[in-house]
């Protein structure tokens, strides 16, 4: 089977809301999780957010809890996403976790693609400004055709985060933040040999959460943005 376009797809698995593996990693026991700065993405049942783009609103909000290697996390919804993928966050001292459920995507010409379910670290909260942290993992992807057995695919995922920014003030829609941490994540996603490029860039407010995003992937160059207008937290 020639290759499948895949590139559009990609680019939903690798952004804060949009775009988020499963990380079987071995060192966690051992990993330094860091002590926390403060609260700068607030996990509880019903916490809202709701965002501005272009003259959009969107709504992103935690809908529930799942455990999983018997660690609490918080399932967020974004009623922008382009397709459901099922989406949770923790929290382990300083780092912010990311983890998205496996997905099933059709595709042209009666294809299915399956990928499996992954998690990044998404952020830290303790590190000065020019702190960076990075991994890369294996990414679960296949092909279903209608008939026979699935043709897994070659994936990988790689990224890095670097703080831009720490302790800023903002003024967005009228509102002024402080004690906002920025920082840059970029990503790189390789599919069946076709590669994704992901330019992210988030502010959260402590206390509040993520006020602003912009992300720009490779598939079209175009850059996306929104911020926050409102919140409900608990």
């Amino acid at each position: 089977m020639g290759k499948i376009n895949l590139m559009k797809i990609a680019v939903l698995f690798v952004s804060v809301f949009m775009l988020l593996s499963c990380s079987n990693d071995d060192s966690e026991a051992s990993e330094d999780y860091g002590i926390t700065t403060g609260d700068y993405f607030p996990l509880a049942e019903n916490n809202k957010w709701w965002y501005l783009n272009n003259s959009e609103i969107s709504l992103v909000y935690i809908g529930g809890i799942n455990n999983f290697d018997n660690v609490p996390y918080y399932r967020v919804n974004d009623d922008s996403a382009e397709i459901n993928i099922q989406h949770w966050m923790t929290k382990k001292g300083a780092s912010y976790y990311q983890r998205i459920g496996e997905v099933l995507y059709p595709l042209e010409g009666g294809f299915t693609l399956e990928m499996g379910e992954y998690e990044i670290k998404l952020f830290k909260d303790d590190l000065p400004v020019g702190g960076t942290w990075s991994d890369s993992l294996p990414l679960s992807v296949r092909v279903h055709t209608g008939g026979g057995n699935p043709q897994s695919l070659p994936a990988s995922l790689s990224y890095s985060g670097t703080i831009l920014e720490r302790d800023a003030t903002e003024i967005l829609g009228g509102i002024t933040y402080t004690d906002i941490i920025k920082m840059r994540l970029n990503a790189v996603e390789i599919v069946n040999s076709q590669t994704t490029n992901i330019e992210a860039e988030y502010w959260f407010a402590k206390d509040i959460g993520l006020i602003w995003e912009s992300v720009t992937s490779s598939t079209d160059n175009v850059t996306k943005t929104r911020y926050l207008t409102s919140a409900e937290l608990n």
